[in-house]
């Protein structure tokens, strides 16, 4: 064996070992992550038998003053986000709220009680979807508009958007 083998054997063990650790972490990263996701299905199918009454709330800014067709799509913007988010990270709980008929309250709200809203759904570890408009038509691009809160426990909504006043 010269000096060049040696050296080419070297590189090889190297690759190989630097290889053999990236997949480790990469496999306890996945493993870490699974057992997590697990114990929050488990925490959330617990919490579920506590409640029977699930619902999604849709505030709206009313400062803005827009249009009918716009504040129907700007809800349609919410709810759909709103579900995609929770489908994902909250599955029962979508299914809870589909299985009860899927209530959704929409509501009227200030910019402020609009990120007010956001901030108590983030504290409760309940799904929201905040919509920035894109500026196509009525409202200016970037201004918030509405929010989805849920789908959730009814009670655990009412938390945060009981004192809003209907739309």
């Amino acid at each position: 064996m010269n000096i060049i083998e040696i050296y080419r054997d070297g590189i090889k063990c190297s690759y190989s070992f630097i290889i053999s650790i990236f997949s480790f972490v990469i496999l306890f990263s996945f493993v870490k992550f699974k057992r997590e996701k697990n114990e929050l299905i488990q925490i959330e199918d617990e919490n579920l038998r506590h409640h029977s009454d699930f619902k999604m709330t849709i505030c709206i800014r009313q400062d803005l003053g827009m249009g009918r067709g716009k504040v129907a799509s700007q809800c349609g913007h919410a709810v759909l986000g709103a579900y995609k988010k929770a489908i994902k990270r909250h599955p029962k709980m979508v299914e809870a709220w589909e299985r009860s008929g899927q209530a959704k309250v929409v509501l009227k709200v200030s910019f402020k009680e609009l990120l007010e809203s956001e901030r108590r759904a983030k504290e409760k570890n309940i799904t929201s979807c905040l919509i920035k408009d894109a500026g196509r038509t009525q409202i200016a691009a970037g201004e918030y508009t509405a929010i989805a809160i849920g789908p959730g426990p009814s009670e655990l909504i009412d938390e945060i958007t009981g004192e809003y006043k209907l739309l």
